[in-house]
């Protein structure tokens, strides 16, 4: 009540070890009597949304992706979010859709939503198709590509590509990214912490390993902008050559 929450999400999908040894996250997962009771309850004290995210199972002999789908369609849960991948795969080796198909065909009621290796939309669209869920949840695929969500969007609605944007395009989003990461932490911890977002920002682009090295020790927003900048613009500049 005190902070008023629009919804609740149960987390039975977190693998990381500071909370899996306090039987916490995906360590949940070996125990679906338990998993069941925490929904029951939680659905009992709230009259909001509830939803839940998990993985397939803990290991490979513990697979309990159907089960708990059934457990949340039963219980009301309002939607149910399946990574592919199990608790001891961490966030190595691929995401299993299959098995997130599996579970959409066990459910009659709770929207599935398909987690894992969506980087781009192409991929949210097929995986869609495959596996008949209602919608994919990208994580790591953001990051430093935040324009995913508008062109998952766009191929939702037309069934064609979006193109990435261009240099300048980018350096705005990072200016804006910078901006909001200062906001929330001020100029001394937001640039450090902006500026491991910069890897993914850069990737691909030409004289992205020496600009990265260059930005690394910079104290101040100021700076930092002047030397955005001048990396993007020399990247549109070259690629305008290219295309004359």
């Amino acid at each position: 009540d005190q902070v008023n929450p629009d919804v609740i999400d149960l987390n039975f999908g977190c693998p990381v070890p500071k909370f899996v040894k306090k039987d916490k996250g995906a360590a949940l997962l070996r125990d679906t009597a338990r998993v069941k009771k925490i929904i029951q309850a939680t659905r009992k004290a709230i009259d909001i949304p509830l939803t839940a995210k998990m993985r397939t199972g803990w290991d490979e002999g513990t697979i309990v992706v159907k089960e708990i789908a059934r457990i949340a369609d039963g219980e009301g849960v309002d939607a149910l979010s399946i990574h592919g991948r199990t608790r001891a795969q961490g966030y190595q080796g691929v995401a299993n859709w299959e098995r997130i198909g599996e579970a959409v065909q066990t459910v009659s009621r709770v929207p599935i939503i398909g987690n894992g290796d969506v980087t781009d939309a192409a991929t949210a669209g097929k995986r869609m198709q495959e596996t008949g869920c209602a919608a994919v949840m990208v994580g790591r695929g953001a990051i430093g590509n935040p324009w995913i969500f508008r062109q998952i969007a766009h191929w939702m609605q037309t069934g064609t590509s979006l193109p990435d944007p261009t240099p300048r395009e980018r350096l705005q989003i990072c200016l804006e990214h910078l901006d909001l990461q200062i906001e929330d932490r001020d100029e001394k911890r937001g640039i450090p912490e902006f500026r491991r977002h910069l890897s993914a920002y850069t990737k691909g682009l030409e004289g992205a390993s020496a600009f990265r090295n260059r930005i690394n020790l910079v104290p101040t927003r100021a700076i930092l902008e002047e030397l955005l900048t001048e990396f993007f613009e020399t990247v549109a500049r070259k690629e305008e050559v290219h295309a004359a």
